[in-house]
């Protein structure tokens, strides 16, 4: 029993010690914090590609950019960043190119990127944000989720359409 109280009466001067040296979290915190989200593995599994979440203190709102990092932790980098949100990354079925969503000037847009080369194209310029990116199993179509309103034509229940564009 006094061996415990021994160890006791040691630990408490370092417990005391740390907690002088913690600060309390504030408001202002939530600005420094930042996350990952969506991971997406590439075909072959060596590469993640994935949303890196951060907080704009001067916009007061959540802002997403694309990294990538090897399997092994390793050439960890931006894909896609700046002040407009890149999201929903998703690795065409050969590994050779990413789908992502991105806001334009005039809209979202589906862009895709090309890994070897790096080049990016505005495949879709959309007025509504478009979910659940898909590619097709040969890679050369994307197909995705869009609210439009009910205009003549075909639409399925719900007012959704489907739209597709040739990404080759």
């Amino acid at each position: 029993m006094h061996k415990y109280m021994a160890l006791a009466l040691l630990a408490l001067p370092t417990a005391s010690a740390l907690a002088e040296d913690l600060r309390k979290f504030s408001a202002d915190d939530v600005f420094e914090l930042e996350y990952a989200d969506d991971p997406q593995i590439s075909p072959d599994g060596r590469r993640i590609v994935y949303e890196r979440m951060s907080n704009d203190i001067m916009t007061d709102r959540t802002r997403a950019n694309l990294w990538i990092v090897d399997v092994g932790g390793g050439n960890h980098r931006p894909l896609v960043s700046g002040t407009e949100s890149a999201s929903s990354p998703r690795w065409s079925p050969g590994g050779d190119r990413i789908a992502y969503v991105r806001s334009t000037d005039t809209g979202t847009g589906i862009f895709v990127r090309w890994m070897d080369t790096g080049a990016t194209a505005l495949v879709a310029n959309l007025q509504k944000s478009p979910s659940h990116l898909a590619w097709s199993p040969d890679g050369d179509w994307i197909a995705f989720v869009m609210s439009v309103r009910i205009v003549t034509g075909r639409v399925l229940a719900g007012g959704t359409r489907f739209f597709r564009a040739s990404c080759r």
